[in-house]
């Protein structure tokens, strides 16, 4: 696969593409952009339409871009607080499991969580022996070594 670098930017009503070295074209709408900047490339490079790659960069009004990389930024922190939150979740499912021995419905009461959420973070958990393997949410008082 051949890759092409793009830029498109809006004129009304359509959306003007660049392509570096190749040409220009114009799409109806942003999510053509794609197809027609490849389009272009297999057409006039003689190219197979499946063989080109296209990376494209969408100019905007400077102060609409800097909004865009603001929320970019922050989606980004966002993901890697949940990743965070996630880990420390299956951690704490561990503890309370393993250290003050609560069921798994016990556990989903402390956390605000169902206990089908408590299951499935206990099996994310990659920390789990066999021994507790054996958390139910619904069980009676499942301990780390096995007694109920």
């Amino acid at each position: 696969m051949t890759y092409y670098r793009a830029r498109a930017w809006r004129e009304d009503p359509w959306w003007v593409i660049e392509v570096e070295g190749v040409g220009a074209t114009q799409a109806k709408t942003v999510d053509k952009i794609d197809h027609m900047a490849r389009a272009l490339v297999a057409d006039v490079e003689g190219v197979p339409y499946d063989e080109v790659g296209i990376t494209v960069h969408i100019d905007l009004p400077d102060a609409v871009a800097k909004d865009v990389r603001t929320m970019k930024e922050a989606s980004a922190r966002a993901a890697d607080l949940t990743r965070e939150a996630a880990r420390l979740q299956r951690e704490v499912v561990q503890k309370l499991h393993v250290n003050e021995h609560l069921t798994g419905r016990e556990i989903a009461a402390v956390l605000g969580v169902t206990p089908g959420r408590v299951s499935q973070l206990f099996k994310a958990s990659p920390t789990k022996s066999r021994s507790q393997a054996t958390l139910q949410p619904g069980s009676a008082r499942t301990r780390a070594s096995g007694s109920t």
